[in-house]
């Protein structure tokens, strides 16, 4: 049967028996989902096309409707495990009903074989029936759990198989058909242990993995982010007042104690300034914010598409720099696509999928727009203290020029007197004016250098470009009639987030290599 379940795909079914008509209803397309994303993830995964096999003991409630839907399936075909005698079997059917769906199920000419595993004479009752669920759950390598994800009460319960399933590492998909909302579980598969070594990893995951990646991945981002700005903010202003403090000493005419305590001051500073540039290049805090912040992006749009009930849409990009290929590395794009394949699902109608694109995508226009708002104001801030800047050190120029010489003697100005040392003058204006000549510039620079990290002029061009984009999205939304125009809408909106941000990424990393 191992050599069986390589060659053939096959599927089990496991089950609550008492399930109201309403919840059958209900589960049906979800099970058919399930079974449609098995043949999807064979094909695109593992790379097969390979004939379907179905399993089941057909009991009465999930089992006996798995059974139908494995009939109905144009390329499969059903093999039945009887846990005993059909004719003691058939006793547990109650109503006269389920026993004729029973005896039918069993003349169905697509069935092509009926296991009896025991007789009921060799063990418990129930305890045959837990033997039953564990062979089916040993030949199949895709087990579908229609379970109320509580322990089983007795012997042999859904829940017995379903711990069994997950103890062999089998692809469990799990549909609770007590949930208001149905859908197709990824929380039981074993790829989230097996798949997640050496990757940051959601520390409990709830029903939507992919959303779970994501909310991790945003955080270390900005947790990276907070820290670097963090660092860089102090190297300014440290570096800043050790640039005061050489200009205070060069400036002005002080006793040697003075000297010393401010050069002991100076050297502090300049050793915190060392300390934090070393701690961000052995932590690497910028790198990993760009990073996880191109992951985080990537993992926004998978889930949306995934709350939309569609499969990953595949973004073909060749990988032209070798940073690239770690940050690839580092996103579990195999863990997502495996998720997302095998549980895609929603019974959502279109106009709700539609009011989710359009929430997203005026949520990602407003972000933009306050963005743009927010790093223009910064942008202008930022330059009037450069003008500010400039216009004083003309201004201490200027003062200069007229308290040193006479309108009178200007003609005979001398411009090497302006800027003679605090020894040669002792004039308090000249030392302050002189400690202006130093300090000024400094400030400037700062602030030029603050400009170039942040760089605003880029984020404001692709936040107003961005904006436009999802502004004209919420505009295409309201247009859609059917699944297939929904499905290109994300499309576009998924292209365009992972070329945008591929593109903000190269750039970092093109610039932090010249400032390197």
């Amino acid at each position: 049967m191992v050599n069986d379940i390589k060659e053939k795909i096959r599927i089990g079914i496991t089950g609550h028996r008492n399930l109201t008509g309403d919840q059958l209803s209900a589960v049906k397309p979800a099970i058919e989902r399930a079974i449609e994303n098995i043949k999807y993830y064979a094909q695109n995964i593992d790379n097969k096309c390979l004939p379907i096999v179905f399993t089941s003991s057909i009991a009465i409630g999930a089992d006996t409707l798995f059974a139908n839907i494995a009939l109905e399936s144009p390329d499969g075909e059903l093999e039945i495990y009887l846990p005993f005698e059909k004719e003691a079997y058939i006793k547990d059917f109650e109503t006269q009903q389920d026993k004729e769906e029973f005896e039918r199920l069993l003349r169905e000419p697509k069935v092509k074989k009926v296991n009896v595993l025991n007789k009921l004479s060799a063990g418990d009752r129930d305890d045959l029936y837990l033997r039953a669920g564990k062979k089916i759950v040993d030949d199949s390598g895709y087990i579908i759990a229609v379970w109320d994800e509580k322990k089983a009460k007795g012997i042999g319960g859904t829940g017995d198989i379903v711990a069994y399933a997950i103890a062999q590492n089998k692809n469990v998909l799990v549909i609770n058909p007590y949930d208001e909302k149905l859908i197709i579980k990824a929380n039981y598969l074993p790829h989230l242990a097996l798949d997640c070594k050496g990757q940051p990893k959601p520390a409990v995951f709830s029903d939507n993995i992919v959303d779970d990646y994501f909310v991790l991945f945003d955080k270390i981002a900005i947790h990276n982010q907070a820290v670097y700005k963090r660092i860089w903010r102090r190297c300014f202003r440290i570096g800043w007042l050790a640039a005061l403090i050489l200009a205070i000493k060069v400036s002005f005419n002080i006793s040697e104690n003075a000297q010393f305590i401010l050069t002991a001051f100076e050297i502090v500073c300049l050793s915190i300034v060392i300390i934090l540039i070393l701690r961000e290049k052995w932590n690497s805090f910028h790198k990993k914010y760009l990073q996880y912040r191109f992951i985080a992006e990537r993992l926004r749009a998978n889930n949306l598409v995934y709350l939309c009930g569609y499969y990953p849409i595949k973004t073909v990009t060749k990988v032209i720099h070798k940073a690239m290929q770690e940050i690839e590395s580092k996103y579990p794009v195999n863990l997502i696509n495996k998720v997302m394949l095998l549980t895609s699902y929603t019974s959502d109608p279109l106009p709700l999928k539609k009011e989710r694109l359009l929430t997203f995508a005026i949520g990602q226009a407003n972000y933009h727009g306050d963005r743009k708002n927010r790093l223009e104001k910064e942008n202008k801030k930022n330059h009037r203290i450069k003008v500010a800047c400039l216009i004083a050190i003309a201004a201490v120029i200027l003062i200069h020029v007229f308290t040193e010489f006479s309108w009178n003697s200007l003609s005979h100005l001398n411009i090497n007197g302006l800027l003679q040392s605090p020894a040669q003058k002792p004039y308090f204006w000249s030392e302050f004016s002189f400690l202006l000549y130093l300090f000024i510039p400094t400030t400037l620079a700062r602030f030029e250098a603050v400009k170039y990290l942040n760089d605003w002029e880029r984020l404001i061009t692709q936040s107003s470009y961005m904006n436009e984009f999802f502004t004209e999205i919420s505009g295409k939304i309201d247009k859609v009639n059917d699944e297939k125009e929904l499905y290109n809408l994300l499309v576009d909106l998924s292209d365009n987030i992972y070329l945008e941000n591929l593109d903000w990424e190269m750039f970092m990393i093109n610039k932090n290599e010249e400032i390197t």
